[in-house]
């Protein structure tokens, strides 16, 4: 009878120490914040872009010619967007704006520099999240400025502009974030006799907030 009673208590012991223990954990995760990746969201990044150009006249009079801008050239640019939860996955749309993209030197042909500025990017980021991290892919289109520095009237905008990438957003807490994204766009121009395909890198440096 006397180990009967004995084993009752320590099972009931045992018991009360793991509601306890419960009890704890499920205090600590509601004092816990719990970070959401969906909503309005907006900032700042820093670019550094180079870009890479092959060109062809269309008479065949040229030779085709090719620029590869290895300088870097940073500029700051401005980002707004908005994600949404679909089960584990967040998708999102996101608009980037940045003046003064690139600036590459030109081939012999050519006086100045080529000069690409006003960019408008519009994309769709697929991401999973995890915790406090959120890595993510996109694909958009958009359009940017791009002129010869020797030729002031060769001024021209280009809608045909296209960007893919991939990016790590990290939540410092639940409203800022910070994140690094690596984006491979190009370009088509044609200007006069000239076609020109673009290649642009870019390496963006993320801040941003959470509304």
């Amino acid at each position: 009878m006397k180990r009967f009673f004995c084993a009752a208590v320590l099972i009931a012991l045992c018991g009360q120490t793991s509601f306890a223990e419960e009890v704890v954990q499920n205090e600590k995760a509601q004092q816990e914040p719990q970070l959401t990746w969906e909503g309005p969201y907006g900032g700042v990044y820093g670019a550094s872009t180079t870009g890479k150009a092959t060109g062809t006249h269309s008479t065949g009079s040229y030779s085709p010619y090719s620029i590869d801008a290895n300088t870097a050239n940073t500029n700051i640019g401005f980002f707004l967007g908005y994600n949404h939860s679909a089960g584990p996955v967040i998708i999102g749309l996101e608009a980037n704006m940045q003046d003064r993209v690139a600036e590459d030197k030109s081939s012999s042909l050519w006086n100045g520099k080529i000069n690409y500025d006003k960019l408008r990017e519009y994309k769709l980021r697929l991401g999973y999240p995890s915790g406090q991290f959120l890595p993510y892919t996109f694909y958009g289109g958009g359009s940017v400025e791009i002129s010869w520095s020797a030729y002031p009237t060769t001024v021209r905008t280009y809608s045909n502009y296209r960007t893919m990438g991939i990016g790590l957003d990290y939540k410092v807490n639940d409203s800022l974030f910070v994140g690094l994204e690596y984006a491979k766009s190009s370009v088509d121009i044609a200007y006069l006799s000239w076609n020109e395909d673009t290649d642009l890198s870019a390496i963006r440096f993320r801040v941003g907030y959470q509304f």
